[in-house]
């Protein structure tokens, strides 16, 4: 089998993620070998999973956080939507730096599992980072097993999350809870306790960054007459919606 046709390293370590979030077991892999990246003592690069426009399927990269002290947190940062929606002062690398707004990622070659990456990003980069737009972006995901940036940032301050159910682009029907749409001001609606509805049943998925321009249909399930009567509706019937994994493809 060529490496063109099997399952490739990075698609597998984001199957062997979904298997330790539905059998609800505790990450035995040290973050070194799951997540973590280069490491000092204001920064950290951290593998984070995207379904992009243009790219048939996902994608895995490391990209570069600050890092926040809170407590009982290790590699504390901001959310991920928060992010993707106001990405930091482009990254310089010895080729330059992206445009303002767009996110320096490194990535895996097709053939190299996440591990093996994570070593060779911490023994010192060898290529240059590619330059993403989030505008671009669809779905965002991070390898955690807990959220690294629930906390109350001086930029925002959050809502109570709340049921939602989503239907993209892509007809891929989603139930989770979110902040209230009128108080994230966000380009990317973060998406926790998720799960995603099939014609063939549910599937359990990590807490997911939904790019606003991604949604064709979005309501807010505040109530339990709205809840109720959602699932009767066309754009979130588990019978209309894509049997295809949302992030798996």
């Amino acid at each position: 089998m060529s490496d063109r046709t099997r399952t490739p390293p990075h698609v597998e370590h984001v199957r062997q993620h979904l298997e330790r979030l539905a059998t609800g077991m505790n990450l035995t892999a040290s973050p070194a070998e799951v997540f973590l990246g280069p490491d000092d003592e204001t920064h950290f690069w951290e593998v984070v999973g995207f379904r992009m426009r243009g790219v048939p399927t996902l994608v895995l990269g490391a990209i570069r956080f600050q890092r926040q002290e809170l407590p009982g947190r290790d590699h504390g940062r901001e959310s991920l939507g928060a992010y993707l929606s106001s990405p930091p002062p482009p990254f310089v690398t010895a080729h330059g730096a992206a445009r303002a707004g767009e996110i320096s990622t490194f990535l895996p070659r097709w053939s190299e599992s996440i591990p093996a990456f994570l070593r060779r990003l911490r023994g010192g980069v060898d290529t240059d980072a590619v330059h993403l737009s989030p505008e671009l972006i669809e779905v965002a995901f991070d390898l955690r097993m807990e959220n690294p940036g629930a906390y109350e940032s001086g930029k925002r301050r959050a809502g109570p999350l709340v049921p939602h159910a989503i239907r993209t682009a892509d007809g891929h029907v989603l139930y989770g809870l979110a902040r209230a749409q009128a108080s994230d001001p966000d380009d990317f609606v973060a998406l926790t306790q998720v799960q995603q509805f099939t014609p063939s049943g549910k599937i359990r998925l990590p807490s997911v960054m939904v790019n606003r321009d991604y949604i064709s249909a979005m309501v807010t399930l505040s109530d339990q007459r709205t809840r109720l009567a959602a699932a009767h509706w066309a754009p979130f019937l588990p019978a209309t919606a894509s049997e295809r994994h949302i992030l798996l493809i």
